[in-house]
């Protein structure tokens, strides 16, 4: 009598998808484009900065206040307010990402602050995705 086969599986790859951001036309097939895996996270992480909280109706708490920061004196503890609205809320409402590094710095010659991202979806910690904004 023969031994039995013995397969080794593997759990099936998990693809996040997501619309696009900035909405655009690509002419392939459809009006909005979508984005997948990394692309999709760092899209749905500059929506969520770049929405002034209390802007959505259904989610009020949507979002970030780091656009009235810039009006604030530009200093260190400013920039420490920026990092801490931008990590309770990529905390609270991106979950399937991981912060690999933030820093934030005040560019006083510019009058700005520059913030520098990166991230990696928990599923994926290989692939990493900067994202870089100015407020």
């Amino acid at each position: 009598m023969s031994e039995p086969l013995k397969y080794i599986t593997a759990p099936a790859r998990v693809t996040i998808k997501g619309v696009a951001f900035p909405m655009r036309n690509e002419g392939t097939g459809g009006f909005v484009t979508q984005n997948t895996d990394i692309g999709s996270l760092r899209d749905g992480i500059l929506q969520l900065l770049l929405t002034t909280r209390g802007s959505r109706v259904m989610r009020a708490d949507f979002g970030t206040s780091i656009n009235a920061l810039a009006f604030e004196p530009l200093g260190l503890d400013t920039a420490e307010t920026v990092k801490r609205e931008i990590l309770q809320a990529i905390s609270k409402y991106e979950p399937r990402v991981v912060v690999n590094s933030l820093d934030v710095l005040p560019l006083y010659d510019a009058q700005k602050i520059k913030i520098f991202l990166s991230i990696s979806a928990k599923n994926n910690l290989l692939t990493s995705e900067d994202i870089e904004l100015f407020i």
